[in-house]
């Protein structure tokens, strides 16, 4: 018995690691951004997400164990394909931010035509993240005409949309554990949800969107923020 407390209280502190490194992949990404380094923004930015979603993968191994008994095993946990898989973890992100996110909205309504949700089902965000990282042969045209690929070509829509896209899921989350809306099952996690975080959030990020504007405005509302 002891094993298996220890076992989930490492499994709940590494989605709290998870959680914290994806923050600071975040604000890193942020910084670039604003040094028009635009093609490694975009790339943090796009392993933020992955850290956000490996965080929330861990949550809900622990929540498993606990409540439905689903035995821990850490060599498992760790070849886990799930945790591997780029596309997968942005699966993840996305159904987050579309079934969690945005208090009192229907979000599965809004699913349809967005084109963040697009890009993610279509595997593309993953090959967006290979072009920011590595210049590269591809083929971009239908008659299969060999291009090159590079970074630098990047512009600034591409990161600007996916950190604000973060962005907004962050502040929207804050808000929701500090208004007693939302629910982190664990504590490692939860810890790191704070006000001094939310104004970080607000402050380091002027763009919005939809998400953080209504959030912002449920915060000023209850005294929050």
């Amino acid at each position: 018995m002891p094993n298996f407390h220890n076992s989930v209280n490492k499994i709940n502190r590494l989605a709290g690691v998870c959680f914290e490194n994806s923050l600071r992949l975040h604000l890193d990404a942020i910084r670039l951004y604003k040094y028009k380094s635009y093609a490694s923004a975009l790339a943090l930015s796009i392993l933020a997400m992955e850290e956000l979603s490996k965080a929330y993968i861990f949550e809900d191994i622990a929540w498993h164990a606990v409540v439905d008994g689903v035995p821990i095993d850490s060599s498992l946990v760790i070849s886990k394909s799930i945790l591997q898989s780029h596309k997968i973890k942005h699966k993840v992100f996305t159904n987050r931010v579309f079934s969690l996110g945005r208090i009192g909205r229907n979000n599965n309504i809004e699913r349809k035509g967005n084109v963040f949700w697009k890009t993610v089902q279509s595997d593309r965000l993953e090959r967006l993240k290979q072009q920011a990282l590595y210049a590269d042969l591809t083929f971009k045209d239908r008659k299969g005409v060999q291009r090159i690929s590079n970074p630098a070509a990047i512009k600034h829509e591409s990161p600007k949309k996916i950190i604000t896209i973060i962005n907004d899921y962050l502040i929207d989350l804050a808000v929701g554990i500090l208004g007693d809306w939302y629910v982190i099952d664990s504590e490692f996690i939860a810890a790191q949800i704070h006000r001094s975080l939310l104004r970080k959030l607000i402050k380091t990020w002027p763009y919005r969107g939809l998400v953080g504007i209504e959030a912002i405005k449920l915060a000023k509302k209850h005294n929050i923020s």
